[in-house]
């Protein structure tokens, strides 16, 4: 009929281990790692999870400027390539993103504004079944400012 129906795949066999430090200093100083490794296996067919990656990596550094009124930020996010439902991969890819922001100190005010995907780097993830294309490319750079009152 055309109709799509989701419904959960079967059995599944999830073997990983998850790794995070984080270290902040007395100064305002933070600073992050994190690692995810896993291995998913449909019991049904004895194959990968289409779109499972098997690796995400995450790092994250925030500086204070300014008497600790203000930070500057980055981030950087992995994710390694994934199998799409056409039997092709996503690439895997790194995605760096920049924020500036202020913390409500006494103030009710809060600013931040950020760049994400900074150097533009074409990446997509694996599409669904409602798609005719394996993978779903994601928007380049983005740019966001945020303000936020507190009552």
């Amino acid at each position: 009929s055309g109709v799509i129906v989701y419904q959960n795949s079967g059995r599944v066999d999830l073997r990983g281990t998850e790794i995070t430090v984080k270290r902040q200093s007395r100064s305002g100083l933070e600073a992050g790692l994190s690692f995810s490794f896993a291995d998913a296996t449909n019991l049904g067919t004895g194959g990968s999870i289409d779109s499972s990656p098997r690796i995400l990596g995450q790092a994250n550094l925030s500086v204070p400027l300014f008497h600790k009124r203000l930070f500057a930020s980055a981030d950087l996010q992995y994710v390694s390539r994934r199998r799409t439902l056409t039997g092709g991969f996503a690439a895997a890819y790194v995605v760096p993103n920049f924020t500036l922001f202020s913390r409500k100190q006494g103030g009710r005010w809060k600013l931040s504004a950020s760049i994400y995907n900074a150097f533009d780097e074409l990446y997509g993830d694996p599409a669904s079944v409602a798609h005719q294309e394996g993978v779903i490319f994601q928007d380049g750079r983005n740019f966001r400012v945020k303000f936020t009152y507190h009552f």
